[in-house]
C-alpha cells in the first residue's frame, strides 16, 4: 500500500473541483459515495449508501454504515482500501458524522 492515507468526512459536498486529479479526485469520489443515499442519484440508482441505515437505532446504524461504506467505497473507487470507519457524534445522540480512513492501493498512479 502507498503511504498516502486520507480521512474522508461525509460533510456536504460544497467544495467540488471539476476535473480534479490525483489525491483530490480520489478524496472527492469517496466523499461523494459516503454522502449519497442509494437511489437518490439520477441515472445511477445503485450508487451510494443504503437508505435504511438512516432510521436504525444508533448502534445498529453504526455497524450497518461501517459495512456499507467498506463495500461501496471499495466497489465504486477501486484505487483505495478502507482502513477504518469511525464516528463523531456532535449532538451526543441521533447524529453520526462518519470519518472514513482510506489508503491508496499499491500501483495506483496519481
Amino acid at each position: 500500500m502507498r503511504a498516502e492515507v486520507l480521512t474522508v468526512l461525509s460533510a456536504p459536498l460544497t467544495d467540488i473541483e471539476i476535473g480534479a486529479t490525483g489525491l483530490r479526485s480520489i478524496y472527492q469520489n469517496v466523499q461523494a459515495i459516503i454522502a449519497t443515499l442509494r437511489g437518490s442519484l439520477f441515472l445511477d440508482r445503485t450508487f451510494g449508501i443504503a437508505q435504511d441505515v438512516v432510521d436504525l437505532p444508533t448502534p445498529a446504524a453504526m455497524a450497518r454504515f461501517m459495512s456499507e461504506v467498506t463495500l461501496e467505497v471499495e466497489k465504486q473507487e477501486p484505487r483505495v482500501k478502507v482502513v477504518s470507519v469511525a464516528f463523531d457524534r456532535p449532538d451526543g445522540e441521533g447524529v453520526l458524522m462518519p470519518k472514513v480512513l482510506i489508503q491508496i492501493k499499491s500501483g495506483v498512479l496519481l
